[in-house]
């Protein structure tokens, strides 16, 4: 008897299954995406997540496999303007928090000088110790250290950086947020160091990449960028 009840509950449930037409999703945001059954093939479902990468460097650091925010290596993530520990819409001066409209000057600190770890550190402030952001001398050894390689991770164009050990990380070409609006995405990328540039005092370290380039160079301190956290 208790065999039969099983199969007849199958095989409702199976009836159930195939009565529906479409698949309604609806994310956090309340955004609602709905599906034809007859245009799904397979449903996955992939956490993903942040994992610390040992590369086997000298210095012992291990980088993150992914953006602050984003889940795989080939995301963007969150962009921040330097300093500001969350991110947000528009990316200009007067909406820099770390600057003075009134006296149109940037307030001066000691921890400005090396904001990793602090309440400024983007990465430290979303993920929690120990991520951080990396140091410029960090950026410098990922450079000087490790085989780069032009590649294309899920449709997304960007450096696959291998280390001493053959272990790797994908740096995506995310580009950076200037006003509402998105630059160089897919061409070139542009990671937040730690420090303030040496050279001015609205300007911090970066790493730039595209296509042939890798280098540390200097963004304005408001425009938006990622972060590739590091322990």
């Amino acid at each position: 008897m208790k065999r039969y009840i099983i199969l007849i509950t199958m095989l409702l449930a199976l009836k159930n299954i195939q009565a529906q037409t479409k698949m309604i999703i609806r994310d956090v945001d309340g955004n609602t995406f709905t599906y034809s059954l007859n245009e799904v093939r397979i449903v996955e479902f992939d956490e993903g997540g942040l994992e610390a990468v040992s590369l086997g460097l000298p210095s012992g650091t291990q980088w993150g496999s992914c953006n602050v925010g984003g889940l795989h290596p080939e995301d963007a993530g969150n962009f921040f303007a330097w300093g500001e520990p969350t991110d947000k819409s528009i990316y200009n001066l007067v909406q820099y928090k770390l600057y003075d409209t009134v006296h149109g000057t940037y307030p001066y600190e000691d921890i400005l000088e090396d904001i990793s770890a602090s309440k400024y550190d983007g990465a430290t402030s979303n993920l929690g110790k120990p991520w951080k952001i990396p140091t410029k001398t960090q950026m410098e050894e990922l450079i000087k250290e490790c085989a780069w390689t032009w590649t294309i991770t899920n449709g997304i164009e960007g450096y696959t950086v291998t280390g001493p050990n053959g272990k790797s990380i994908f740096l995506p070409a995310a580009g950076k947020r200037i006003n509402l609006e998105y630059e160089d995405k897919g061409i070139s990328g542009y990671y937040w160091a730690s420090s303030l540039a040496d050279r001015s005092d609205q300007e911090s370290f970066t790493l730039e990449i595209r296509n042939g380039k890798k280098t540390i160079d200097y963004e304005y301190r408001y425009i938006g960028l990622p972060i590739r956290p590091v322990q």
